[in-house]
């Protein structure tokens, strides 16, 4: 297996352990004018099954944000990350085809941004 290596201007982590607790709530809309977007590219050959966001201010789960859609490798995928809260910072963990669980501790989704996740 290929080692991933995870690219965004902001504390990236590779995270091994297994699933927290997840406390999930609804997405909904904040009501400010601000978009709250990420594209999620997957340059690996593997299929991203599931994504989860936590907003980084409440700790508060969003549940899985493909809604059962896999993210084939080498596709992206915008993704609206609005809890209603009028956060701009979330945690993403994603979870790969072969079992192995990826995350970005330090995401800014306002105005949109990226999360490219890559292998060498």
């Amino acid at each position: 297996m290929r080692p991933l290596i995870f690219a965004f201007p902001a504390l990236l982590a590779l995270a091994a352990c297994d699933s927290p607790n997840f406390q999930e709530v609804a997405a909904t809309s904040s009501n400010d004018g601000i978009s709250r977007s990420v594209t999620i590219v997957n340059d690996t050959d593997l299929t991203m099954t599931k994504i989860r966001a936590r907003n980084a201010t409440t700790g508060q789960w969003i549940s899985n944000m493909f809604n059962g859609v896999r993210l084939s490798g080498n596709s992206q995928h915008t993704i609206v990350v609005d809890d209603g809260t009028g956060s701009c910072m979330f945690s993403f963990h994603a979870e790969l085809s072969n079992g192995q669980k990826v995350s970005n501790l330090a995401v800014n989704v306002c105005g949109g941004g990226t999360w490219r996740i890559y292998t060498r």
